[in-house]
Formats: C-alpha cells, sequence, structure tokens
C-alpha cells in the first residue's frame, strides 16, 4: 500500500466516527465482525512506516541533552530526515488504530516490533511541538491494549 494512500485512510478513519461492531455469535464465545480488510492494511502500513522514526539517530548525540529552543538548525534537519507522511502517521497511528479496533494478530505482532521505536517516535513528537500528544496517545495506547485486548 502506497504512503498515500495510508494518509487517505487515516484522513478517513481520523473524521469518521467510531466504528460499530455487532457481536457474532460462535458456539458459546462471541466474537467480533472483522473491521474491512483495507482499514487492516493501512494499518499495517502506518506501523510499518513508524519504524522509520529510528531516522532521528542521525541527529547529533550532543542535541539529545539540549532543549530545541537552543539548536539551530534542529527544524531543517528534522525535515530532512522526516517525510510529511512520517510526520502525519507519527500524529495519528493511535488514533486510526484505536478507531479501527484491530486486534488481529498481525496488527499485535506490528506492535510488539514498535517497542524500540517509541523513544524516537516521543523524540519525533516533542521535536514536532506535540509531546502533550504523545503522553496522552501512549496513555490511550494502553488503555486500548489493556482494555481491549485479548478477546476471547
Amino acid at each position: 500500500m502506497h504512503t498515500s494512500q495510508v494518509h487517505q485512510i487515516i484522513e478517513e478513519w481520523t473524521s469518521a466516527p467510531l466504528p460499530q461492531y455487532q457481536p457474532v455469535e460462535q458456539g458459546n464465545a462471541q466474537s467480533f465482525e472483522p473491521f474491512p480488510l483495507r482499514i487492516q492494511g493501512a494499518v499495517l502500513s502506518a506501523l510499518k512506516l513508524l519504524r522509520e522514526c529510528m531516522v532521528l539517530d542521525a541527529l547529533p548525540t550532543s542535541w539529545h541533552f539540549q532543549m530545541n529552543c537552543n539548536i539551530p538548525g534542529l527544524q531543517s534537519k528534522f525535515s530532512e530526515l522526516m517525510s510529511p507522511e512520517l510526520k502525519f502517521v507519527c500524529s495519528w497511528w493511535v488514533t486510526i488504530l484505536c478507531k479501527a479496533d484491530c486486534h488481529g494478530d498481525s496488527i499485535i505482532l506490528a506492535l510488539s516490533h514498535l517497542k524500540p521505536v517509541l523513544l524516537h517516535w516521543v523524540a519525533a513528537m516533542g521535536i514536532m511541538g506535540k509531546l502533550e500528544q504523545a503522553c496522552e496517545s501512549l496513555f490511550r495506547l494502553y488503555c486500548w491494549l489493556v482494555c481491549t485486548w485479548p478477546r476471547k
């Protein structure tokens, strides 16, 4: 899936109302109707793209210990390293994940691969001036994982 398609699908989902899933009886257990495969693809593509936050390793190590406002050229170097699509995904990946309410094995596996990326994602959000949003997103992600997974 191309990043512009991911961008379009994320825009659709971030502006759409929360999906309503109907329980489906399966023997003695209930499961939920799967979300559209196109959304699963968008979520997986967004999670894959998010791994590109690791490009922030290219920033000088000395910058890690300075306030963003005290680093001349930070914003221009950041813009060179981070594509507009990556910046967009950084801002919206938790929202799309929670709205899509997708708990497939592939989604959980993709999330498990994000663990080393989260520090870079928080740094990117800080450079974009969205550190509060990053904290709120981490809390939403925690709630989503704890409150809704696993479904059995």
